[in-house]
């Protein structure tokens, strides 16, 4: 007895000499990544990063902190934030201050850093991980866009560097466990419990239909008028032949209707920029995927180029709809068209027009630009 009593007071010294800390050793080894973020280019911090063994903190929402997390963890997290932060704010600097790739050497470089840096950010799964991450891989699209446009750069590398615009962090799986871990529940696990089997519509309908209960609390009447149309839909099922019934509704589930608030996102007030809207919630973009339009032009682009085995040189030709480069390039990919890509031509026709006009650019320039010219604060 008088040994354990010994080996609990030992426990209780050694515990309490942990607390009141200036800061945990996680805390200091964020600050010296951060003044290594400040300082070096993105090449170099990597570099650094990968000699040190240092890994990103997972970057939890400023909602979550506020609205999930314990007093505890809170110092943390906050922390964590404001290295993401950092991360938002040198990119934002970077991409404002490099110019547009003039050759495949600069372009691929370009891209790879971006590349790096995304996939580095989430070995860590969190909200801000994949925010940061998605906003890496629209400012690389611009550098593999570059990179289609060379006849001599090879294939097997294209091919590598599209599948990583596609990376598995960015799935819907993974979306699904931040989100969560977000909520603090599995809340977009509704639809699988209910044997769905589409993890993209489990995501979307959870988030509609939250988002439709909040809604009908602050309009009780709008329940009524819902409900009513559920009955009709399903009346209707049954009187007719063949007409499947209506799946089972979301809607009125306990694990949504005691977790609304979650369901609401902030306004972003005009600004759609990473560092501006960094503290807002925004959930609803993980669940619809963090889409980015660069991605979707560069790989029409490639595709056009695999398919048709170059780009046309000669624009004057004859077309019904179109004229100049979009009908040159519609004519050239009607052989390879199928019903679901017969309209490839004119996503790869725009990427290929502003690549040639330096005008492809990463959604946050695009717009921070459009906003200058219009006098307009981005």
């Amino acid at each position: 007895m008088k040994r354990i009593l010994i080996l609990l007071l030992l426990f209780a010294c050694q515990h309490s000499s942990t607390l009141g800390q200036p800061a945990s050793s996680n805390q200091l080894s964020l600050r010296e990544m951060q003044a290594v973020l400040a300082t070096q280019d993105i090449d170099a911090f990597l570099s650094r990063a990968s000699k040190e063994g240092w890994n990103p903190p997972v970057m939890y929402s400023h909602w979550h902190i506020e609205n999930v997390a314990t007093n505890t963890e809170r110092p943390t997290m906050e922390a964590a934030r404001e290295f993401g932060k950092a991360v938002a704010v040198k990119i934002a600097a970077d991409t404002q201050r490099l110019p547009f790739p003039q050759t495949t050497a600069e372009a691929l470089r370009f891209s790879n850093s971006y590349l790096d840096l995304a996939d580095w950010l989430n070995r860590s799964e969190g909200y801000g991980n994949i925010i940061l991450g998605s906003r890496c891989l629209d400012i690389a699209a611009v550098g593999v866009g570059c990179c289609v446009l060379d006849p001599a750069f090879p294939e097997k590398d294209l091919t590598r560097l599209l599948s990583r615009l596609r990376p598995r962090w960015l799935e819907p799986q993974a979306r699904k466990e931040i989100l969560n871990e977000e909520a603090g529940t599995p809340l977009f696990s509704v639809g699988e419990n209910n044997g769905e089997s589409n993890l993209v519509e489990t995501l979307s309908r959870t988030w509609q239909t939250g988002q439709t209960q909040v809604l009908e609390k602050r309009n009780p009447p709008l329940k009524a008028i819902r409900i009513k149309q559920q009955e009709e839909r399903s009346a209707s099922a049954k009187t007719q032949k063949n007409q499947p019934v209506p799946e089972v509704s979301y809607f009125d589930r306990p694990e949504i209707l005691a977790n609304l608030p979650f369901f609401t996102d902030d306004s972003l007030d005009g600004s759609t920029a990473t560092v501006a809207m960094w503290d807002k919630k925004q959930h609803g973009q993980v669940v619809s995927g963090l889409e980015s339009a660069n991605v979707d032009k560069v790989e029409a682009l490639a595709k056009f180029r695999e398919k048709v085995g170059g780009f046309p040189t000669n624009f004057a030709v004859k077309h019904p709809f179109y004229t100049g480069g979009k009908a040159a390039f519609d004519l050239a990919w009607r052989p390879h068209a199928t019903e679901k890509t017969r309209l490839l031509s004119v996503t790869a026709w725009q990427a290929y027009d502003e690549l040639k006009h330096g005008t492809f650019l990463d959604q946050e320039t695009k717009l921070r630009r459009a906003a200058q010219s219009d006098g307009v604060k981005p």
